[in-house]
């Protein structure tokens, strides 16, 4: 068990499905729940597209967007953990977003050195998830003028680079040891690795209890898990196809004037944007799940102010057809703005896929979040009605969540 932990991984760039996983995995570091968050943004990802400056980036999608081109060309993209026992991070300051974005600035030219990649070459972007016992920093990284793909790295790489940045973030603790030990090595000057697996054992045996539950977790951490992530059934082609000649279909009978908005479109126009709600729900499972979970959770707010059958049946289909409407006003949105482009503008068929599943990633995201709205809402709305209330009391509640837009 070590002081600190790196593991490193990449999907094999010749994998059909590698480019959709690498965007699944940057959207789930980016926003999955513990992660600190950029200021003011929804997600935590920072680091560095081109030279320069290390940033905090404005969308999750820029990145996710970029390594997905990047996988499309056959480039290895390197996801990477670094990660702490809660005691020791705080011994380090790593505290903060700030604090470990300082750290991996200092550290990430080790695992550019060790990975054959040139400082001026090297593209990366992080998250921290600030995990209870075992707070830790994803870092995916990449040689943007990589010219011929791997298929394999040897274990003794990460293993190298755990044990340089050991040496690197504990090179004081360590002397201080070696001090303590034995005064004649006091001025030690270059740390040797069997003097950082002597140390590694001596932080083992202070604190066993609390190194065995960062170790488990670390190595049953499995990043196959995320592609359970319903953005990542996004990147099908066969199911893409059929959407992307609808949408762009539709965007060709915009009419020339006039407000682009579902409610003002003609009945042809909404028609064909009805046709495609259903195609979209027919052929993306992710979604339907989405759909589906936002339903339930608005049915049981419902729940809350009444369980008869008839009643919660025809909230059931009430929610439904919001749902599709709730669709239907997205799919005007995306089309809005792409005929706020040139209008004569020619696609490429790459450009038409990557804003047809652009269009059911944000709607696997706005789901996404207003399920979770309604569950704190329903969190909320049990927690006052735990106790009996009456009609009259309940009819407050009702109106009181009514006027803060928690109405079922």
């Amino acid at each position: 068990m070590s002081v600190l932990l790196y593991k490193q991984r990449f999907r094999q760039p010749n994998y059909k499905d590698t480019p959709a996983c690498n965007y699944a995995h940057v959207r789930y570091i980016a926003r999955r729940r513990g992660v600190l968050k950029n200021e003011g943004m929804t997600h935590g990802l920072f680091g560095k597209l081109e030279p320069g400056e290390m940033k905090q980036f404005e969308t999750w999608k820029e990145v996710a967007s970029h390594i997905y081109y990047l996988s499309k060309e056959g480039k290895n993209i390197y996801r990477s953990i670094i990660s702490f026992e809660r005691t020791k991070a705080r011994e380090l300051d790593l505290i903060r977003q700030k604090d470990w974005r300082r750290y991996i600035e200092a550290h990430i030219a080790t695992l550019a050195q060790q990975n054959g990649i040139k400082i001026q070459d090297l593209g990366f972007a992080c998250s921290v998830h600030d995990e209870r016992h075992h707070p830790h920093l994803h870092v995916v990284f990449w040689d943007k003028n990589q010219k011929v793909a791997k298929n394999f790295v040897h274990r003794s790489v990460p293993n190298a680079i755990r044990v340089q940045l050991i040496k690197d973030t504990f090179a004081t603790r360590i002397r201080e040891y070696y001090a303590e030990k034995d005064a004649a090595r006091a001025a030690v000057r270059d740390i040797t690795d069997k003097e950082v697996a002597e140390f590694e054992q001596y932080i083992k045996e202070a604190r066993p209890k609390d190194y065995e539950r960062i170790k488990d977790w670390f190595e049953t951490f499995n990043e196959d898990a995320i592609y359970a992530d319903p953005v990542y059934s996004v990147f099908n082609d066969k199911s893409m196809l059929p959407l992307v000649k609808t949408l762009f279909e539709i965007k060709d009978m915009i009419p020339q004037d006039g407000r682009i908005t579902y409610k003002l479109l003609p009945e042809e126009v909404k028609a064909k944007i009805d046709e495609l709600v259903i195609a979209l729900l027919k052929n993306n499972a992710g979604l339907r799940r989405a759909v589906n979970r936002y339903v339930e959770s608005k049915l049981n707010l419902a729940k809350l102010y009444g369980n008869d059958r008839k009643y919660l049946s025809g909230k059931r289909k009430e929610f439904q057809k919001e749902t599709e409407r709730l669709i239907a006003n997205r799919i005007t949105r995306t089309v809005k703005a792409l005929c706020q482009k040139e209008r004569d503008i020619r696609y490429s068929e790459e450009e038409r896929h990557y804003y047809t599943e652009q269009l059911v990633i944000e709607l696997l995201e706005m789901f996404s979040r207003l399920s979770y709205c309604n569950d704190r809402r329903f969190e909320y709305g049990q927690k006052a009605m735990s106790t009996e209330l009456s009609k009259l009391a309940r009819k407050e509640l009702y109106l009181q969540m009514k006027d803060k837009g928690i109405e079922p």
